[in-house]
């Protein structure tokens, strides 16, 4: 926290490390002079697998364990999640998934048999199918209900065939009454010449007609580092600045000041604005919702910032994933998510209509992102992921 240009901790998150596995998260408040434990992630590995998974909250020093998320392998490749409700038992299992690989490793199903709460009545599965490139062709998600299936939403993804990049996704909702699938929603992305997302349109269908609603711009320096993000709205007719994110003060290719500001429409340009802003810290990515976030490194590293709050950490599993996630829909709903990459750049988002939870990633290659996610009761919720297949 900045008051009057004088420092104070607010939060903090340990990471422990045992033989490059995290073993431990520890998210600290600074309480009476000291850093109070607030909650703990543990951890257990074989070898570099992740076995099992404890959420625990931490109240005046006494722990109580929320969640246990046990995870099974067979050759490997994750074959059964379990999530239990409270500590590992087969009589707290709230849900649990399988999965189905083809012979290349990749997803071909996953199930979900949803726990007590719901009777043992309704399964969920996600059916996923391939093109020639091996990329991610399209995605189907059903829910069977009392033995009967039926099937709800439709993803496809279209690429350029030349370099691969992901060029739209559309969503489709399946419609009853005519017995057919119908478009909603739809993503466009479009990159320059050295393959960087510059642009990104967001839209729905309505009355036989798609509308274009949201735009986002990226704009690099020389180097190629993020220099500023712009989100764009329509307005009678016309696209229009809403506000700005500048990121400057580049030291070892990242920023250490963040600023979102008016851009035009709907307040003074340059005036500061309240947003989600990404940024990469200590080799982590984070988000906040600040107006100005600046960064500076001491023996104690501390963060400087006039943001409002830092938000809640988001349950999902399993994590690493080969790309697809589940986030935690027993303590919370999701109506949307994001995902970030390590500059910030958002590559995926949607809103989560349905109680899955799921996190589909993988078009996107190995490697360190960020998700934020939106409950129905305007929760912030943030979580580091990361994309490994087993090769």
């Amino acid at each position: 926290m900045n008051e009057n240009n004088v420092s104070y901790p607010l939060l903090r998150t340990e990471w422990i490390y045992e033989t490059n596995n995290c073993i431990l998260q520890r998210k600290q408040k600074w309480q009476s002079g000291n850093w109070e434990t607030t909650y703990l992630i543990e951890s257990e590995y074989i070898n570099t697998l992740k076995q099992k998974e404890k959420y625990i909250a931490v109240s005046d020093k006494v722990e109580r364990v929320e969640k246990t998320i046990i995870n099974n392998y067979v050759n490997g490749r994750l074959s059964v999640t379990n999530d239990n409700r409270g500590a590992e038992s087969e009589h707290n299992i709230d849900q649990s998934t399988s999965f189905l690989y083809d012979n290349a490793n990749r997803v071909l199903s996953m199930q979900i048999d949803l726990g007590p709460g719901f009777g043992n009545q309704q399964k969920e599965v996600l059916q996923y199918a391939y093109n020639k490139t091996g990329k991610l062709d399209s995605l189907i998600y059903s829910q069977t209900i009392k033995g009967e299936v039926v099937d709800k939403q439709l993803s496809l993804f279209y690429y350029d065939k030349y370099n691969g990049n992901l060029m739209s996704q559309v969503q489709k909702k399946w419609n009853d009454k005519s017995a057919k699938w119908e478009n909603r929603t739809k993503s466009e992305f479009t990159y320059n010449t050295n393959g960087k997302l510059i642009q990104e349109t967001y839209s729905y269908y309505s009355s036989n007609f798609w509308t274009v609603n949201v735009r986002y711009d990226y704009i690099y320096d020389q180097r190629g580092l993020l220099q500023s993000k712009i989100m764009y709205q329509q307005l009678y007719r016309q696209w229009r600045k809403i506000y700005t994110i500048e990121y400057s003060n580049i030291e070892n290719e990242q920023p250490n000041l963040m600023e979102s500001k008016y851009n035009f429409w709907g307040g003074t340009t340059g005036e500061y604005v309240n947003n989600f802003i990404p940024y990469y810290f200590n080799d982590e990515i984070s988000l906040m919702e600040a107006n100005r976030i600046e960064i500076k490194y001491t023996t104690d590293i501390t963060l400087v910032t006039n943001t409002s709050f830092e938000v809640g950490w988001l349950k999902i599993y399993p994590n690493p994933s080969n790309g697809v996630f589940y986030i935690d829909t027993q303590n919370y709903y999701i109506e949307s998510w994001e995902v970030f990459d390590l500059s910030g750049l958002r590559l995926k988002s949607d809103t989560n209509h349905f109680r899955t939870g799921l996190v589909d990633l993988t078009e996107l290659p190995d490697g360190i992102y960020m998700i934020k996610a939106i409950t129905n009761d305007n929760q912030l919720l943030k979580q580091k992921i990361i994309i490994h297949r087993n090769q």
